[in-house]
């Protein structure tokens, strides 16, 4: 299970790294917890192991679970004092944003909507 979790981050790696122009690559852990506003019932869920491409004024935040790829592009709206602010979506019934502290390599990230809500928070290091 280990060594097919350890392929799969490469995978990703190579695939991202194979793009001459990126800048910065980060891979990362990470966790997660999601709600239903409904029910008010918050559930972790289990680590991943996000790769994180900055490039010029975009951010890609990538990583497989469960056998599906997961690729979200964030525009970086602000870069101060090594944090950066991105956003992926910003409409009345769905948020996507993500923050991302360039010196201290943490992230997190929110998803919101009428139907469900996440964050995602985790820890990086410099990539390949």
């Amino acid at each position: 299970m280990k060594k097919q979790l350890f392929l799969k981050i490469i995978l990703i790696n190579l695939i991202f790294i194979s793009n001459a122009h990126a800048k910065d690559i980060y891979s990362c852990v990470a966790s997660s917890a999601y709600g239903d506003p409904k029910d008010l019932l918050l559930t972790e869920g289990q680590k991943f192991y996000p790769t994180i491409i900055i490039e010029g004024d975009s951010l890609t935040f990538a990583y497989i679970k469960n056998d599906f790829q997961f690729k979200s592009e964030y525009k970086i709206l602000d870069i101060k004092k090594n944090q950066l602010v991105g956003i992926h979506k910003l409409e009345p019934d769905y948020v996507d944003l993500i923050h991302f502290n360039l010196k201290e390599k943490i992230f997190s990230t929110l998803f919101a909507s009428n139907h469900a809500n996440t964050v995602r928070y985790g820890k990086c290091s410099a990539g390949l």
